[in-house]
């Protein structure tokens, strides 16, 4: 299970390589399958990535991504611990947009 902590204005979100492959059945074709990911938000947006522990070297698919750390944070169901805005960027952008 995803792990995420809130800061009010603020989340982390730490995603495992064995939450990855889950994911990637789901996903045709995944760029982060097995990879651990680390993001953190502000109410500004993304503001830190990391692949397995670094900074990504070559880019990821930006829709899988989001796509990812919606369905995270939607099934970690502490919507009122996130600030509207984080809730806004990381999820409330993409509802609907896929299957999650």
């Amino acid at each position: 299970m995803p792990r995420v902590k809130s800061h009010g204005s603020c989340i982390d979100v730490w995603v495992s390589a064995r939450d990855t492959q889950r994911w990637a059945r789901r996903w045709p074709c995944s760029d982060l399958a097995g990879k651990r990911l680390y993001a953190h938000y502000d109410t500004h947006g993304l503001l830190d990535l990391k692949v397995n522990g670094y900074y990504p070297r070559t880019e990821i698919d930006a829709n899988e991504f989001n796509a990812l750390m919606c369905d995270v944070l939607k099934a970690w169901g502490k919507r009122d611990e996130i600030d509207d805005m984080i809730w806004f960027i990381v999820v409330g952008q993409f509802e609907g947009l896929h299957d999650g």
